[in-house]
């Protein structure tokens, strides 16, 4: 690692403009920084760290090096990404859920609907028989009475 650039040993080549830039304000003593970048490993592996870097500076001010301390938050947006993707999944099957209940209920609306119809015209139905079992018994009577009369006029006669 001795003279080697930190950016090119260990930052991937999309990160090293930025960890360049950040060096540089480091070596102007502009602050400490806090980045996230991917990384290579010592086996070439790509990994992403969060750093937290800060300038070493003598009691004249002059800025005599960095130190930097280094996490490796791979699992971590990993575990962050999977969750994203489980909260996408399930809002996908809340809004499903809401839709097949919203259709059960219209449906069932409607079949209530329909049975109160048909409760209705049942009672309706029974209605228009009782008053046709009125009618019907009153025609009895009134033939009754029919008869009645002539077998009395056939018994006076006779």
């Amino acid at each position: 690692a001795l003279g080697c650039h930190v950016a090119e040993l260990l930052m991937v080549e999309s990160a090293r403009s930025e960890v360049n830039q950040a060096i540089e304000a480091l070596r102007s003593h502009q602050g400490g920084s806090c980045s996230i970048h991917e990384n290579f490993t010592k086996n070439s592996k790509i990994i992403t760290c969060e750093w937290y870097n800060t300038p070493l500076v003598d009691s004249e001010g002059k800025v005599t090096g960095a130190i930097s301390m280094v996490q490796d938050i791979t699992a971590r947006q990993q575990a962050e990404k999977a969750l994203k993707q489980a909260k996408e999944e399930l809002e996908i099957r809340v809004r499903q859920r809401t839709l097949e209940l919203e259709q059960t209920v219209a449906r069932l609306e409607q079949e209530i609907c329909f049975s109160e119809a048909s409760r209705k015209a049942q009672i309706l139905v029974e209605q228009q028989l009782q008053e046709s079992e009125a009618q019907q018994s009153q025609r009895e009577k009134q033939y009754q009475q029919i008869l009645d009369s002539i077998t009395d006029m056939v018994l006076v006669k006779g």
